[in-house]
């Protein structure tokens, strides 16, 4: 319904993806977006970022952390629309409005909420939005991941009002967003970044690589490298990989082939001005039975 849009990418339907071109939308990230603030020695402080969409939560956490401008990517085009509804939503709507929207048991996407706010929505917000309101609750909860919004302590403006308040002063009106995948977007790129976060796309490419050695080397190759050379600024980090735990998907043992990889990058590649490493983090998932500690994999171009 949205293939008429000047944005939407019409490449993505022909190539193979683990996600679709449009499909289910993640209304909230489970991932401790604050921990790559906290942890990553990385001052935001009038950064630039570039960001996988997802929700809109990587790049509202940011922009709550100091970056002066977020540019975010996605495969999915629906995360566009969904990351410009909260962004609205935060800049316009007050804070219990919001988490009544989301999170309100008997208020999920009442419309009513959003009724003063309307005519702000682009239309293709418009239309994403009456699909789900021409259906009953249950059947339109299908349009996303969960099906709902779960609770993050990871994301700091769904856990506080004086974040929110500081975030919404801090939105931009007009959203940026490109729908493209994760290996075609080095050639689309035209800008210079202080952070790039990659989330875990890692997980979904290149599984048919014959060892995950093979697979981080080509990830390398075609990804981060380019994005180093042309689009990072010097002491720049990319975080390209964020494990719960230490597993990635459908990689058996991977961290230990991780640790590996990267001291051998390290070794070998000490004269390319790139340094891998590995960040810990406390994970912070709902519902959680016991503490885990996350980790981001960072390739940091070296000053």
């Amino acid at each position: 319904m949205f293939y008429k849009e000047p944005d939407f990418n019409h490449k993505l339907e022909t190539r193979h993806h683990a996600f679709n071109a449009v499909g289910q939308g993640f209304l909230v990230t489970n991932e401790n977006v604050a921990g790559y603030a906290e942890h990553m020695g990385q001052d935001l402080t009038d950064a630039r970022v570039l960001s996988v969409c997802s929700s809109g939560d990587h790049a509202f956490t940011f922009y709550g952390a100091g970056a002066k401008h977020v540019d975010t990517f996605d495969v999915n085009y629906t995360q566009k629309l969904i990351y410009e509804l909260k962004n609205t939503m935060i800049r316009k709507l007050p804070y219990y409005e919001f988490m009544a929207f989301f999170y309100g048991k008997n208020n999920f996407f009442n419309r009513k909420i959003i009724t003063p706010i309307w005519n702000e929505f682009s239309d293709s917000l418009k239309l994403y939005l009456e699909v789900f309101y021409s259906t009953n609750v249950a059947t339109a909860r299908r349009m996303f991941v969960y099906g709902r919004a779960i609770n993050n302590p990871g994301v700091p403006y769904i856990n506080s009002k004086n974040q929110y308040d500081l975030i919404g002063a801090k939105l931009p009106a007009r959203i940026s967003f490109m729908h493209n995948d994760l290996e075609t977007l080095p050639q689309q790129l035209t800008e210079k970044y202080d952070l790039v976060v990659l989330s875990n796309i890692f997980d979904y490419m290149y599984l048919d690589a014959p060892s995950t050695q093979a697979a981080l080397m080509k990830f390398y190759d075609n990804i981060l490298m380019p994005i180093t050379k042309h689009n990072l600024n010097s002491g720049g980090k990319i975080a390209f990989e964020y494990l719960w735990g230490t597993r990635a998907c459908n990689r058996p043992d991977f961290f230990g082939e991780w640790k590996k990889y990267e001291s051998a990058f390290n070794e070998t590649m000490a004269k390319s001005g790139a340094k891998m490493n590995t960040v810990e983090i406390p994970a912070r998932i709902e519902n959680a039975s016991s503490a885990v500690t996350a980790h981001i994999l960072v390739l940091e171009k070296q000053r």
